[in-house]
């Protein structure tokens, strides 16, 4: 099993893995909508871009990681931070799942406390 480091680091490296995509053609957009007071601390409330290919959960996050560092750790989101993938929980995926081609992907940052 490869963690996420692994993506990550390829990904510094301008060389993301390229697993299950020979037969891919295309591109994937990813839209990236950042909802709440994150918005205000990451200076953003959408960016769009795209990657060659159809890309796994895994990869996804380690995409977002390397965009958004302030809101992961080793590629997984820092607790509060709730990310939903084309209206799903991401956890809800298996993480070598691959996605579609047009992604839509929300993130939210949850306050509580009493």
């Amino acid at each position: 099993m490869v963690n996420s480091n692994y993506y990550l680091r390829k990904l510094r490296e301008g060389r993301l893995a390229n697993i299950n995509r020979q037969s891919q053609q295309g591109n994937t957009t990813i839209e990236v909508e950042v909802i709440g007071s994150l918005s205000a601390k990451l200076r953003t409330t959408k960016l769009v871009f795209s990657v060659k290919g159809r890309i796994t959960v895994e990869e996804l996050l380690a995409l977002l990681a390397n965009k958004l560092t302030s809101i992961f750790h080793n590629a997984r989101p820092k607790p509060g931070i709730l990310i939903f993938i084309n209206g799903r929980d991401y956890r809800v995926y298996s993480k070598d799942e691959l996605l579609g081609d047009r992604l839509k992907v929300v993130i939210i940052q949850v306050f509580h406390g009493g």
